[in-house]
């Protein structure tokens, strides 16, 4: 009993002397972090039926004068959430934060700006940035009673061209506790799935009735025309069920156990996609298959040089739609100029309205006398999707001088395999930066990664 209250004493002092050392820093640790206010919406997008999250961070500070204030919020219903705090010591650093999470509820549709929050912090105010939210109707129920657990399915277009992008929208709608969920796409032949962003959760109302949702979105690029018939999308999870426990400790949880949780599989509707071909009409010569909307541009640095030395030609696509469709450029090269062609860089990216990217192509070019030279525009077509028609966009054109100076020697190596000329390795593969399709198969877990 004596060794049992000694070694009490004993962690007892300990604790104290830790304490004392908290504390010691937190007074003796340099004055907080600029401070600055963000806001985030959980999603672009919601129904007028929805609670869309919002997150207002307050970076720099352990506490704020009052609630964040916002203006022009006349078309939602505010519900504060909770409050969380940040606090971390880097190196004497300290590194502090609060979040305020609120819930909006639309009561009209339409697209909106909301924000900014204002923060108010030792008496000094701080203003966020906007974000953008479109609230569109509450999809078309049955009116029938789909009981506490059902899957759905939507298309953003059910006519689209080949290679135009549809986006296909699941949602896991649940009034109890589900886990372990994993998810089947049906597999189509001339149809890719790709996923745009993480999953999100929210709640909802369906039938007058409140469930919590599982939102996860794809773009469907259809490769052929035709009626693309889409099957059922299927989830399987584990269905917790309650059990009350006769015991309640502190770290029991009286409410569920997932020991006891039962298997479940549920389905989408099915749905059908209109394929439709791209004209023949109008189609230009060198149209390579690109569909969207998409822009291009190119810069020349620098406008003046002396002789032997290099000028660097950035030429770069960008826009939404099959973004792996553009192509690498070609020109015809100048005479009296020696090009060093760079590795084309293509970046995708997701987000709730497909997707889209860029793709940056570079050249070295080398003039080999002095002079003023001009650079012939770029050009590329492709099928808009909003017009409907066939689309061309061409650089502007680009010019150079070369004064006199010494000529410098540069290494060369020929590429024999096509006669290209080349500095140093040869570059001719395309550098995909983002990640690729993912599988058909994979897990609730694995799709929140982006993986």
């Amino acid at each position: 009993m004596a060794y049992n209250q000694g070694r009490t004493g004993k962690m007892k002092r300990s604790i104290l002397v830790l304490l004392a050392l908290f504390q010691f820093m937190l007074i003796s640790c340099p004055a907080r972090a600029d401070i600055s206010v963000s806001m985030r919406l959980d999603r672009e997008e919601a129904t007028i039926a929805d609670s869309i999250s919002m997150v207002v961070s307050v970076a720099g500070a352990r506490e704020s004068d009052s609630q964040p204030v916002f203006k022009g919020m006349d078309d939602f219903d505010i519900t504060q959430g909770g409050t969380s705090s940040r606090f971390e010591i880097i190196n004497g650093q300290v590194n502090s934060g609060i979040d305020y999470t609120f819930f909006l509820q639309p009561k009209k549709t339409g697209t909106f700006e909301i924000g900014p929050a204002e923060v108010t912090v030792d008496g000094k105010t701080y203003r966020s940035n906007t974000a953008t939210l479109t609230v569109v109707k509450r999809p078309q129920s049955s009116g029938v009673d789909r009981g506490p657990l059902f899957l759905t399915a939507g298309l953003s277009s059910t006519k689209v061209y080949v290679e135009e992008q549809s986006i296909y929208t699941l949602k896991l709608y649940h009034q109890t506790r589900v886990g372990n969920i994993s998810l089947d796409l049906p597999n189509i032949e001339h149809l890719t799935f790709r996923q745009l962003g993480k999953p999100i959760e929210y709640q909802s109302f369906y039938n007058g009735q409140s469930y919590d949702v599982v939102e996860v979105r794809y773009a469907l690029l259809p490769s052929e025309e035709g009626i693309c018939g889409i099957e059922p999308s299927r989830m399987k999870m584990t269905v917790a069920q309650p059990e009350r426990r006769s015991r309640r400790g502190f770290f029991n949880d009286p409410l569920f156990s997932f020991s006891s949780g039962r298997p479940v599989t549920v389905a989408s509707e099915p749905l059908e996609l209109n394929v439709l071909p791209l004209p023949g009409k109008g189609k230009p010569l060198d149209f390579s298959g690109l569909v969207g909307n998409f822009k291009i541009n190119s810069k020349l640095e620098p406008n003046t040089i002396k002789a032997g030395e290099s000028v660097t030609l950035t030429v770069i696509v960008n826009g939404r739609g099959n973004v792996n469709r553009i192509p690498d450029l070609k020109w015809p090269e100048p005479d009296h100029i020696k090009v060093y062609a760079d590795e084309p860089v293509l970046k995708v990216k997701e987000d709730a309205k497909g997707l889209s990217g860029s793709k940056t192509m570079k050249w070295a070019l080398v003039p080999e006398k002095e002079g003023r030279y001009q650079i012939p525009p770029f050009s590329l077509s492709f099928f808009d999707t909003k017009t409907h028609q066939y689309r061309g966009i061409e650089t502007s054109r680009l010019s150079f001088s070369v004064l006199p100076g010494e000529v410098k020697q540069m290494q060369v190596s020929t590429d024999h395999s096509n006669g290209q000329k080349t500095e140093g390795p040869a570059k001719k593969a395309i550098k995909e930066l983002g990640h690729d399709i993912l599988p058909i198969h994979t897990s609730i877990k694995d799709l929140g990664k982006g993986s």
